[in-house]
Formats: structure tokens, C-alpha cells, sequence
């Protein structure tokens, strides 16, 4: 089938821009003229002139799979005149199905500066003869129209779970290292799934402001794209898509349906489009595109497929448990008449207007909160518009605990750091390692537990510090003929002889030790363990548990000056005795001599 030509051409750029088909999931082919082409369920064929991001859900799309099939896909799209650096925007996850179980896809796209095309999206019952449900959907086609992402032709779907109806998913395109990060994330349920791809040397996603497209049919926007058995004539349900980051100054608003087959892409059901980008000069009020049943609308931080959901009443309330302290009151944003607006919660409840099918959220932690001090519902604090609610929202009053042991390889605590509600107990109990000693409890601020039982109790009545304090032991051996002392700046002692003996004292301490031999006749040999030091004095940095064993020996020459003293003694004595017998003897001879 040929493309109707002689059009204008603006009209011309429309229509190429409806070709631009999320979840690539058939390879388009137009080197070969269609009457010459062989196809099959992973080619569509159009002449144009271009190969362009085409539609086809492959051969798992059960219209597609019959020969002779035909199949209608609307798209309902703006598209950025403004560059961008990234592009991230929510999306209210919405399951609707047509009559043939098929549902849509709400994709962000972005447009490399250096021609690659990038989408994601999350889509519901794509497929769903094979992947029902919320998914993560994604593709990246080249400059020339080529698909890229996925490789194997399939469809570019991944699973992201769970995603439940009414949740707020955060679609995102950045680049990264080079690359472009494709991220979907769930705002309630924190579901997350990506795909990343070169960016082929792109640094920025480009808008575009002469036309809704490029040649290639790729832009940088949003696109609300779904695939009907028979055409479609509206009766979408409202889809919010939000940004967060910069407005958007101006964009292109359109809007198309078109028929698909095996053979290619058929004729149009109908296409409006604005004819120049719409300025958002008051960047909260909405502007209108409509045709055959579809509507659009946006402003500079808004874009809405389908009608605009009706209104919601919210009632919302807050108080705090454990004491007020010096708490600032929550604040609520939401959604009314197309605009997002602020209001400060009050104790009294409080009943707002809110667009249907919008999110809402609540500051939590209360933003009077500080790292130690804090205020802080475990509520869910966003939500989506879909009914009448009444919710009172409870903050507890939490002081930080920070409890630790020191050192951490001396022991542990039950109970570690983190939030306790005011008025609270802490109890934490310390275990020591092998090799250590529990010393004490170290705590300050008001409630808190200091002492030297292994079971700190404190009241959190502020923040608190609790530190369990832990001494490593020595244990030095001395051996049978030498005692060490041991000193350090506030403790002295000693180890006696032919004993062992475990001394604790902090991580980091410095030690003195001195090795005396019990006798003259021994002599200290020297140190085995935790210093090998042949010196009988030594100093020493303790910082673990460790051993130091004292060693000993004969001192031989004390041992032998010892028997020379004897032996000189012994001469003197024997020296002694005798001259002492001698001069007995002669005295005895004179005695004689004188009778």
C-alpha cells in the first residue's frame, strides 16, 4: 500500500509522526518494494521513503499472527520544543483494555542530539497473552530508523512488580557514563526496572519546533499509544502525566489513528494536531486538542490523555504521639482544576478538592525534623485521587539513639543505633569477643545509662549516645626463674615466676614490661609473642588481644664467679685452719721445752 502523497506539509509531518510506533517490536523493511517484499511477522513494510519506529506487537499479537488482519493504533502525543538535559515524569498507572483484552502504553520519549531515539513507558496487557499486567516498556531505534533495543526483535517489555492500579511510577531518560538509563519506578510500592544503551555521543534530548516530528518520526515528549481490533472513538480513562522538574515553555499537541496490517500501515482513521507549538505563557492552565472521541490535555507541567478525571473529596487530619516538641505541621500537595497546590494539614480535618485519578502526597518526616530528632508516620504518604477519603494521619515523636560498641571488634550490642519514640525504653546488651573484657556503659543525654552493668537501660527522652566499652587483654607467661612487671600510666603490677597472668587495658595502650630473673645464677633470655625483643625492658602497643612469654637461662658466670668465691673461701678457711694448727703445734713444743 502506498502512502496518500501530494499532502501538505505540515500534514505530511503529522502523518509521519503517526508512524512513530513505541515497543519496536517488528523490524521495518523498505529497501524492497512492497510488491516485491517477503514478509512475516517480524517486518512491516511501508513506502515512503524512510524506515520509521513501527508498530507491529510481532507475532504474538493474535490480529497480526492471521493473514489478512487488520488492526488500528491510536496515539495521542505532545512533543517538547525545549532541549533537555534528562526528562523524568510520573505517570498515573491506569489498567484499561479495550474488547480485545489489549491495553495501552504511556511512554516518555527523548530524541538524542545525535539522532537516536529513546522510550520508555509503562504499559498495561501489551501483551498479554505473555506478559499481562504493568510493565516496563522500552526501546531505542539509530539515527536512520533501525531498531536497536531489543536485539532479538521482540518486544521490549521488562517486568516491574508491583505495580498496582492508582500508582505513581516515575518514568525517566538520563545519560550516564556515556549511556542513556531507561527507568521506571513505582512511587508507592518502590518497584523499580531499567534499561540502559549508548547514547552514541548524545549529551542533551532534543525538542523540536518546526514540526511534531523529525523525518525519522522521532521527537522528545509523551505518548499515550494504543493497539484496538476494530477503530477506536475514545473512551479513554483519564492518564496524568507530572513533572517535577523544569516547565515546558511550548509544545506540539496531537493526535492520530491509523490501520495496520501484514502489508504494512493502511489508511488513516483521523489526525489532529495543533497547527504551531502551543505556548503555556499561564504554565497552569490547560490546553484542549480533541478529534473523534480522544482528547488532550496540558500545560507546563501536565499532560492528560482521556477525559479529565472528576473531582475527589480528601478529608485529611494529622496529630503526634510522644510529645509535639518543636514539630511544624505536615504539608499536603495536590492536584485541583489542572493546577498543584500546597496547603499546611491542621490537627481538624480538612476536606479537598482534588482532580480524580491525581496524586497527592504529605511531607514525612515532618520538615522541622533534624538528623537526631525527628517526626514521622509510617502511613502511606501519597496516594492517587480515585475515591472519597478520610485519613488521619499519626506522626510519632523519635529521638536517634546512636549505641555502638568500642572498639567494634571488641564485642557487640543486642540493640544498635536508630529511631525510638519519645518516652521510650532502650535496652541494649553488650557480648564480648574472645580476648576482650567489657569495661562499661558510656551514655549522655537526658535518659540515658552509664555503669558497668553488660545491660544498658536508658528513657529516650533526647537524643542519646550509648557506648559499650571494651579492654583487650595480655596475657604474659613468665617463666619458672623470671617475673615481669608491668606498668602503664595508671596501672602498675607484676606476674610472678613460673606463672600467667591476663591484664586488660584499652585498645591503643602503651605498656611497659620488665623481666627480673628470681636469681643471680638465671638470666632473662628474652621475649616470644607479641614482641621478640631480647631486652629485658621493653615498651609495647596493645591493640588486640595477644600473648608474651618470658624465657630464661644459667647465667654462667655468675655461676662460675660464684664457685671461684667459693673455692677462694674455702682456701682461706682450710689456709686458716691450718696456720691455726700450726701455731697450736709450736706453742704446744714450747710448753714442753720450758718443763
Amino acid at each position: 500500500m502506498k502512502l496518500v502523497k501530494n499532502i501538505q506539509k505540515i500534514a505530511f509531518a503529522l502523518t509521519t509522526l503517526s508512524f512513530a510506533l513505541i515497543l519496536p517490536l517488528i523490524t521495518i523493511n523498505i529497501k524492497t518494494p512492497i510488491q516485491n517484499a517477503s514478509l512475516n511477522d517480524h517486518q512491516i513494510i511501508i513506502q515512503n521513503g524512510g524506515r520509521l519506529p513501527a508498530l507491529s506487537r510481532l507475532g504474538s499479537y493474535q490480529l497480526l499472527g492471521r493473514p489478512g488482519s487488520t488492526v488500528y493504533d491510536e496515539q495521542i502525543g505532545a512533543t517538547f520544543t525545549q532541549d533537555f538535559a534528562s526528562l523524568a515524569y510520573t505517570v498515573t498507572a491506569i489498567a484499561q483494555t479495550g474488547t480485545d483484552n489489549y491495553g495501552p502504553a504511556y511512554l516518555l520519549n527523548g530524541l538524542g542530539n545525535t539522532g537516536y531515539w529513546y522510550q520508555v513507558g509503562l504499559s498495561y496487557n501489551w501483551d498479554p497473552t505473555t506478559a499481562a499486567g504493568f510493565q516496563l516498556a522500552y526501546s531505542v531505534f539509530d539515527a536512520s530508523g533501525n531498531l536497536v533495543l531489543p536485539t532479538n526483535a521482540a518486544a521490549g517489555l521488562a517486568a516491574i512488580s508491583p505495580v498496582n492500579p492508582g500508582d505513581t511510577v516515575l518514568l525517566s531518560l538520563s545519560f550516564s557514563n556515556g549511556n542513556v538509563i531507561m527507568q521506571g519506578t513505582d512511587r508507592n510500592t518502590g518497584a523499580q526496572a531499567q534499561e540502559s544503551y549508548t547514547a552514541a555521543g548524545a549529551t542533551t534530548f532534543s525538542g523540536i519546533s518546526s514540526a511534531p516530528s523529525n523525518s525519522q518520526g522521532f521527537f522528545s515528549g509523551l505518548m499515550t499509544e494504543w493497539y484496538h481490533s476494530a477503530p477506536y472513538t475514545g473512551g479513554e480513562k483519564g492518564v496524568i502525566y507530572t513533572t517535577n522538574g523544569s516547565p515546558i515553555t511550548s509544545a506540539w499537541l496531537w493526535m492520530d489513528e491509523f490501520s495496520v496490517s501484514r502489508r504494512g500501515i493502511g489508511s488513516s482513521v483521523f489526525n489532529n494536531f495543533t497547527n504551531s507549538p502551543v505556548v503555556f505563557s499561564n504554565p497552569s492552565q490547560l490546553q484542549t486538542l480533541s478529534s473523534n472521541g480522544a482528547i488532550l490535555s496540558a500545560n507546563a507541567t501536565q499532560f492528560i490523555t482521556g477525559q479529565i478525571p472528576s473531582a475527589v473529596q480528601l478529608t485529611f487530619s494529622y496529630s503526634v504521639n510522644g510529645g509535639t516538641g518543636n514539630s511544624t505541621a505536615p504539608v499536603l500537595t495536590y492536584t485541583a482544576g489542572g493546577t498543584q497546590k500546597t496547603v499546611t494539614l491542621t490537627p481538624a480535618g480538612q476536606t479537598f478538592t482534588v482532580d480524580g485519578s491525581t496524586s497527592w502526597s504529605i511531607t514525612n518526616p515532618l520538615a522541622s525534623s533534624t538528623a537526631t530528632e525527628q517526626w514521622l508516620t509510617g502511613q502511606a504518604t501519597t496516594g492517587t485521587a480515585v475515591s472519597a477519603q478520610t485519613i488521619d494521619f499519626i506522626f510519632s515523636h523519635q529521638y536517634y539513639v546512636t549505641a555502638k560498641p568500642d572498639p567494634i571488634t571488641g564485642g557487640s550490642i543486642s540493640i544498635l543505633s536508630g529511631w525510638f519514640d519519645a518516652g521510650t525504653k532502650f535496652q541494649s546488651a553488650a557480648s564480648t569477643n574472645p580476648g576482650w573484657q567489657f569495661e562499661r556503659w558510656s551514655g549522655s543525654g537526658n535518659g540515658s545509662y552509664t555503669g558497668s552493668s553488660t545491660s544498658a537501660l536508658a528513657v529516650v527522652n533526647s537524643p542519646l549516645t550509648e557506648t559499650a566499652t571494651f579492654y583487650t587483654g595480655l596475657t604474659i607467661t613468665a617463666s619458672g626463674n623470671v617475673s615481669v612487671a608491668y606498668s602503664n600510666v595508671a596501672t602498675t603490677g607484676s606476674v610472678h615466676s613460673g606463672t600467667s597472668k591476663v591484664i586488660y587495658f584499652p585498645a591503643g595502650t602503651d605498656i611497659q614490661l620488665i623481666a627480673k630473673p628470681k636469681l643471680f645464677i638465671y638470666s632473662f633470655s628474652g621475649w616470644t609473642g607479641l614482641t621478640t625483643s631480647g631486652k629485658s625492658k621493653v615498651s609495647i602497643m596493645l591493640d588486640a588481644p595477644q600473648n608474651i612469654i618470658t624465657s630464661s637461662s644459667y647465667n654462667y658466670i655468675n655461676i662460675g664467679i660464684a664457685i671461684v668465691v667459693v673455692i677462694a673461701i674455702i682456701v682461706v678457711v682450710v689456709v686458716a685452719v691450718a696456720r691455726k694448727r700450726k701455731k697450736s703445734s709450736i706453742e704446744a713444743s714450747d710448753n714442753e721445752s720450758a718443763t
